[in-house]
């Protein structure tokens, strides 16, 4: 993810068209009609070729364009559809892939994602943003750090203390009660 981060706005736009391609060539669904798949569809054929075009990505099929074209422009709607499709979307078939990329697809993006890299750079979040992705990196900000230092994913979000360690603390075991023999003698 720190290396997609690191990345110009046209090598991003062209890395997140790649993995529209790449999810399409293993889930071919994916590339059909939005109301067969939903949030899945949607944002493989229409969000991700719109994020590519606004990063200046100029290689886009024609397919590719209608569906970039069918999303919102930049703004504030379009950090509103990303979060709602990365909130109801469910990529489990991507887990045992061998392409990290289609794999990145179904973490949570607290921790990197392709898609809200490029929709910071499309689109930076505000501390007062309220939209589904920047509520949710500040929340994990709040958890990591303390503090909402984090509205838009950055490697540095990595870097927070007890990283590694569990995040909760093991009850002592107690040691048991001895339990006295019963007595088994006839007499009372």
């Amino acid at each position: 993810m720190t290396r997609l981060y690191q990345l110009p706005d046209r090598f991003l736009g062209r890395a997140l068209i790649d993995l529209a391609r790449s999810a399409i060539t293993v889930d071919p669904d994916l590339g059909g009609d939005p109301r067969k798949r939903g949030y899945e569809s949607l944002l493989i054929r229409s969000v991700l070729p719109r994020l590519a075009l606004a990063l200046g990505e100029t290689g886009l099929t024609a397919l590719e364009a209608a569906g970039a074209r069918a999303a919102p422009e930049p703004g504030p709607e379009l950090r509103t559809l990303v979060g709602t499709c990365l909130n109801n979307a469910a990529f489990r078939p991507f887990v045992a892939q061998p392409d990290p990329q289609l794999r990145a697809l179904t973490l949570g993006f607290a921790n990197g994602s392709p898609v809200t890299i490029g929709l910071d750079r499309v689109c930076p979040p505000t501390f007062a943003s309220d939209d589904w992705v920047a509520r949710h990196i500040r929340e994990v900000s709040r958890a990591r750090f303390g503090t909402e230092r984090f509205s838009a994913w950055e490697p540095a979000m990595q870097d927070y203390p007890g990283r590694g360690r569990f995040s909760f603390k093991r009850r002592p075991e107690v040691p048991a009660e001895p339990v006295e023999a019963a007595d088994e003698s006839p007499c009372p």
